[in-house]
């Protein structure tokens, strides 16, 4: 429930839902409940939550990265590492976390904001927004 408290903090136009699954999870830690979204049957064992509006193609940029910080630290907390995040295209960014039981180090990585990006001639270039 954490994750969801953050996102509400964070993100101003909200949670519009969650999956049964994220539901049966939240449900007893949780007093305003997000409505339930309807199930797809492609998704039946999957856990996800849908935000309001556009967070990632947000004109304010600063808000944005708020909300990418906040799930980060959501992460972070339950014993994630980030190990790397890369930009697929300018609507689309993909965090890869590794979660080691047996890694004690209180390292934690930062975005920078930098990435990788594929230009015209499908060359890879590095990027900084």
């Amino acid at each position: 429930h954490g994750i969801i408290t953050s996102i509400r903090r964070d993100w101003p136009a909200g949670v519009l839902g969650v999956s049964a699954g994220v539901s049966s999870v939240i449900s007893d830690y949780t007093v305003n409940m997000p409505p339930i979204l309807p199930s797809n049957p492609n998704m039946t064992n999957e856990k996800y939550i849908q935000l309001k509006g556009n967070p990632w193609t947000n004109d304010d940029v600063k808000v944005s990265e708020r909300l990418q910080m906040c799930l980060i630290a959501c992460l972070i907390k339950e014993g994630y590492k980030l190990c790397m995040d890369v930009n697929i295209d300018v609507t689309s960014r993909v965090f890869f976390f590794i979660k080691n039981p047996e890694d004690t180090v209180g390292e934690v990585l930062v975005p920078d904001m930098a990435g990788i990006s594929i230009g015209r001639n499908n060359r890879p270039k590095v990027v900084r927004s």
